[in-house]
Formats: structure tokens, C-alpha cells, sequence
């Protein structure tokens, strides 16, 4: 049996598919609930609310499209981790859905559930992609460009070259690791000929006049802005040496594999003893990829790593394996084809069971991760945020100050702060505005700034740069129970207002 199409030119949506996504959104909310302590190590979930509610066209590291999502998720829901994970596991779930609809067009019914529980064993569309940052980000709007291409391809429509240019500017917006898919893309259609003649057609003009108005204002930003995240992009990565930068590309290259393993590890299953070696039998691969559409899904896996590869050493920058996130939707459709497919309608109730074991046992493991979690004390995610914020306000009303509109000095503190903070705290970039357009100093002429430092000299900085400062009491609190690292966290404070 081969995988060709069922009905017209794709298979139906399996029926069973949309309880494996609403099952996959409720395990991905509720297992880093319950085994992470707070949220990453990085502070990304805490700079992602940070730069969103500037409502900025760009940042110093990143496009502004993931700042913006969590903002305006957070208009809507109250500010907890709940609700975070919540987002994070819907970002996830839209994109697997995608990637079954991309699916559809080669894969029958069993084999669209497979490719979700594919996705749960992959570590890059689980445990790293529910770490909501501009890597995650990406996910929908990348498997959205590759299912317009597709469209495309199969049938030239307006609306799908509008849709095509939208789609890709957005994945732009969130981070420019997207260039790479955009690229690949581009080169594919110049080796098919009628792809070849719609690019230089009016569906590539309406394609490209969508996605430069989409990018125009940001465009503008960078200008502005001289281009900040480029420079973040190409000189703040890490040590640039020969070794480190020749050790990284070969650490992501082998990454890449290595990410897809636990995807063949679960088809494993649907295999038997009986079989012996015949289990390594993959003669029928060859076939299903002469299929053309699924040569475009072969090429959007392999040419972006290809390309980011390249594109790193023109740019000189150390890869990090991760940044791949987004090339890997579309991997476990690629895995999916090296079972025969007659082996789905032997073991029927193989995806259903591994789905279970597999949430089942993490679950269970919860607890011990958590006490892990908390025991090793990395980065910004110990630090009791919740407890310093209300403090903090606490300590600036019994002062007597006005309202209190921003945060500024150490910006581990300070991230976490604003987002459990009451309002809306922006954060100072430091004591020059300059670094802070998005705030108007006149608002600053009384005592609205909260400055929180680790050291009593940081303030200096401030009073150099004309600020007034009034010391307040210490900021304590104690580190969260079992928690690794010191066990009481005391900031100084200063009430700040600008001269």
C-alpha cells in the first residue's frame, strides 16, 4: 500500500485528530505547571511581557511579534503562570494543527495521529517549544508559510499569495531565523518551473507587496534604531573564535539528527519481535519521496538548516542548536513515512496507548522534576518575584510616593517584578532615556521610578545622569522552600525622580 490521496488531492482530517490536539494542549499546560519552578532559567517568559507592553515596532534583540502576543494575552487574562502555560501550550497546539493540514495532503487518517504523537517525543516540538519565546514563536506562522507554499503549488489563488506574503512577514516578526524557510522556499520554486513563472508573476508581486507592507513599519524601526538586533544577532552570541564557531556548527548539525531519534524510537512500537531485522527495511522510502509535495516538506527540513549553517558563518556567530525549533514542525511527517504504512491498520490502538503512556508517565515524574528544578537554582527562575513585587509596593505606598509607573536598575529582579507587579511597570534601560523611547521623562519629574539593585553603587549611575534618589528600606524576601542558592534575596531601593 502505498501514500497517495484518498479523496481529490488529500486525504480527510482524521476524526480522531482533534482530541489528540486538545489532549496534547492540556498536557502541555498542565506538565510544566506542575514541574518547573516559575518559568525558564533565561527570563525570556519575563522579557517577552517586558518589551510587549512598550508596544515598540522592535527591541534591542528581537522582531516585536511575540512581545506583542503575550501583551495582548495578557489584556484578556490575569497575569499568572497559569495563563502563561496556557498561551504557550495554545501556540503549540495551532501549530501542530497546521502541521496536519500540511499532512493531510500525503498522510491518511492513522498516519495524522501518528505525526501528533511523533511531535509529543520530539524535544523540540514539546519541552522546548513550550518555552514561549522567539523560537516558539515562530512555530505557527513557519508551518503557515510552508502549508501557503503548498496551496500554492497546488493551485495558483490571489488570496493564498496574500496569505503566503502575511504569514511570512509575521514569522519575520518573530524572529529573523525566518529568512532561512523564506529563502529555501524561493530556491525551490526556481527549480519548478510553474512555481518559477508565479514568483515573477502577479501572485509573487501581491505575495511580495503583502509581506514588505507587513515589514515596513519595523524596517523603519531598524533604520531608527540602527538596526540593534542585527548587531545583538551577529556579536553578542558568544565566544567568536574558530574553534567555538567551527565546535557550534558542528553541534547544531548533529543536534539535528539527534532530535529526531526519539521520533523512531516511538515507531519502534509499532513494529514486532517477529519481524528481526526487517525492521531496518525502509525500501519503500525512495518511492514516497519521489512524490512531489513531499520532496517540498524533505526540502523545507533540510535546506534552512543548510542555509542557517551558511548563514552563520557569514555572520561569524556561534549557532545554538535550538534556534532549529520551527524546521522541526514539519519532521515528524518526515518520520512517519519510514513505517510501511499497512503497519497503522495492524496496531490500531498503538498511537492511542503510547499517547497515554507517554503524558501518563511524565505526569507522574512532576514531583521529582519540580524538586530538582527548584534544588538546582539556574538563572532567574528561583527568585521569589511574586513575593519582591508586592513588597516593593508595599514599601513605595507606606513612603507616601505617587503612583509608581516604572523599574529600573538590575533587570533580573526587576523583569520578574513587572510582570507580577499590580498595573503595568515598564522597565528603564538604564538612567538615560535615550535607551527608553517608549517612556516620557516629564512623567518622571516626581517619584515614579523604582531603582532595585544587588549593590548600594549602582545608584551612582543614576545620580550622574540627573536623577534625585530616596533611599527606601531594603527590599527582602526569603527564597522559595527547598529552593537551591541563598536563602534570603535583599535588594536596595531607591525612590527616583528625574531633575
Amino acid at each position: 500500500m502505498t501514500t497517495t490521496s484518498m479523496r481529490g488531492d488529500m486525504y480527510p482530517i482524521s476524526p480522531r485528530i482533534f482530541y489528540y490536539l486538545f489532549a496534547t494542549f492540556a498536557f502541555w499546560t498542565v506538565f510544566p505547571l506542575l514541574s518547573q519552578v516559575g518559568f525558564d532559567s533565561y527570563g525570556d517568559f519575563f522579557e517577552n511581557y517586558v518589551w510587549g507592553i512598550r508596544w515598540q515596532w522592535g527591541n534591542d534583540k528581537h522582531p516585536p511579534l511575540f512581545g506583542w502576543t503575550v501583551a495582548v494575552w495578557f489584556e484578556v487574562f490575569h497575569r499568572n503562570e497559569l495563563n502563561y502555560w496556557l498561551l504557550a501550550s495554545l501556540n503549540l497546539t495551532i501549530s501542530l494543527a497546521l502541521m496536519v493540514l500540511i499532512a493531510r495532503r500525503f498522510l491518511n487518517e492513522k498516519q495524522q495521529d501518528c505525526t501528533v504523537l511523533l511531535a509529543l517525543f520530539m524535544p523540540l516540538l514539546g519541552f522546548q517549544a513550550i518555552r514561549y519565546n522567539a523560537n516558539a514563536a515562530m512555530l505557527p506562522y513557519w508551518a503557515a508559510t510552508i502549508l501557503f507554499y503548498l496551496r500554492l503549488y497546488e493551485k495558483p489563488r490571489m488570496l493564498d499569495a496574500a496569505f503566503l506574503g502575511f504569514v511570512a512577514a509575521l514569522a519575520m516578526l518573530s524572529k529573523y531565523f525566518a529568512a532561512t524557510l523564506i529563502v529555501s522556499l524561493f530556491i525551490h520554486a526556481m527549480t519548478v518551473p510553474h512555481m518559477r513563472s508565479l514568483v515573477f508573476g502577479r501572485f509573487g508581486i501581491v505575495a511580495t507587496i503583502v509581506f514588505c507592507a507587513v515589514l515596513l513599519p519595523h524596517i523603519a524601526w531598524l533604520i531608527d534604531n540602527d538596526f540593534q538586533p542585527f548587531v545583538f544577532a551577529a556579536s553578542e552570541q558568544g565566544d567568536s573564535s574558530v574553534g567555538n564557531i567551527l565546535y557550534r556548527q558542528a553541534a547544531f548539525f548533529i543536534a539535528q539528527i539527534v532530535y529526531v531519534i526519539p521520533g523512531f524510537f516511538a515507531l519502534a512500537f509499532f513494529r514486532s519481535f517477529e519481524e528481526r531485522l526487517q525492521v531496518f527495511n525502509f525500501s519503500h522510502v525512495p518511492k514516497l519521496l519521489a512524490v512531489p509535495k513531499i520532496r517540498i516538506i524533505l526540502w523545507a527540513f533540510i535546506v534552512p538548516i543548510i542555509a542557517a549553517m551558511l548563514l552563520a558563518l557569514v555572520i561569524w556567530t556561534p549557532l545554538t542548536s535550538n534556534w532549529s525549533l520551527p524546521i522541526h514542525i514539519v519532521a515528524p511527517l518526515l518520520v512517519v513515512l519510514f513505517l510501511p504504512v499497512e503497519k497503522f491498520e495492524l496496531k490500531r490502538r498503538t498511537t492511542s496507548a503510547l499517547f497515554v503512556l507517554f503524558c501518563s508517565v511524565a505526569l507522574i515524574a512532576t514531583p521529582f522534576l519540580k524538586k530538582a528544578d527548584l534544588a538546582e537554582a539556574s538563572g532567574i527562575s528561583v527568585i521569589p518575584h511574586a513575593a519582591l513585587a508586592e513588597r516593593a509596593d508595599d514599601i513605595w505606598q507606606t513612603a507616601g510616593n505617587g503612583p509608581l509607573l516604572a523599574y529600573g536598575g538590575d533587570l533580573f529582579p526587576a523583569y520578574g517584578m513587572s510582570f507580577y507587579a499590580e498595573g503595568k511597570k515598564q522597565i528603564i534601560q538604564g538612567p538615560d532615556f535615550s535607551r527608553s523611547p517608549w517612556l516620557n521623562p516629564n512623567e518622571f519629574k516626581n517619584n515614579a521610578l523604582l531603582i532595585i539593585c544587588a549593590e548600594a553603587d549602582c545608584a551612582q549611575a543614576w545620580r550622574e545622569n540627573g536623577w534625585q534618589l530616596d533611599r527606601l528600606p531594603d527590599l527582602k524576601a526569603d527564597a522559595l522552600d527547598g529552593a537551591g542558592g541563598p536563602s534570603r534575596y535583599n535588594y536596595f531601593l531607591w525612590a527616583a525622580s528625574k531633575i
